[in-house]
């Protein structure tokens, strides 16, 4: 039955912002930035048994009675925001020196997801995977010439 897949994409995201944005500090040091926004992507409940007899397990569950749809439950949000500082050194002729410092996920957060799709198990939707990157630097030197 095709229709029983007809739903949202795993990669539908109802709402996203993105931002990024570049200001000339003094001494001429780059101050830029980007952050992103998305609302959680859908997902789909599993029965975690074989209930057509097809023999694969990864037949959707029955939710309050009625067959569950595609990606009919959606995942947490994800919110991210990353920094650079650069300062540009010339010298000779067309020759330069770029020092950046860069901070990536400055609020730290930790953007958990769900891999529990069985919604015959107790912990249905709990949130046990993160794509936690804690607060990491970087510091880059780039030479053109």
């Amino acid at each position: 039955d095709p229709m029983a897949d007809w739903g949202r994409s795993d990669y539908y995201n109802k709402s996203q912002f993105k931002i990024s944005w570049t200001v000339l500090l003094p001494w001429d040091i780059k101050f830029s930035g980007y952050h992103r926004f998305y609302s959680g992507r859908p997902y789909s409940a599993y029965s975690g048994d074989d209930d057509n007899g097809d023999y694969y397990y990864n037949d959707y569950a029955v939710v309050d009675g009625e067959l569950a749809t595609r990606n009919m439950f959606r995942q947490p949000s994800f919110d991210q925001t990353d920094i650079r500082f650069s300062k540009t050194f010339e010298f000779m002729d067309r020759h330069s020196i770029e020092v950046l410092v860069e901070c990536f996920n400055v609020l730290n957060s930790a953007n958990r997801y769900t891999t529990n799709t069985d919604y015959s198990r107790s912990y249905f939707g709990t949130l046990n995977n993160s794509t936690y990157n804690t607060r990491q630097f970087q510091i880059g030197v780039k030479y053109r010439f």
